[in-house]
């Protein structure tokens, strides 16, 4: 079962071609039909992070990583944009011995 979390004092990048009908009326999505690199597991503690990943500092990218590795069963879950900066990114986190299943990227998608 998934949990809200709110996360006071933050800002979160809103899509203005959306409806909020849309998002409110559509209900759950099972983990399985979300779009992304791999599936997100039922059983995994997802960690999100939609900033495009070239805000993404290496000082950031080590962070999660050692929080990833510290929480058994969690995943990472980021943005592939600009997908130039995934390969990188990859290797950095098999660097920190992190299996690749670990490490998530979905890509941009068009609201339209």
């Amino acid at each position: 079962f998934e949990k809200m979390l709110y996360v006071p004092h933050s800002y979160q990048l809103n899509d203005h071609k959306q409806s909020h009908y849309a998002i409110v009326d559509s209900g759950p999505t099972p983990r399985a039909e979300i779009q992304g690199s791999s599936p997100l597991p039922e059983e995994a503690f997802v960690y999100v992070n939609f900033n495009s990943i070239q805000k993404m500092e290496p000082a950031l990218f080590d962070a999660w990583c050692r929080i990833i590795k510290a929480v058994d069963g969690s995943i990472l879950w980021l943005l592939e944009f600009p997908p130039e900066g995934v390969p990188r990114l990859r290797r950095v986190w098999a660097a920190h011995g992190l299996g690749a299943e670990r490490l998530v990227f979905s890509p941009l998608t068009d609201a339209e």
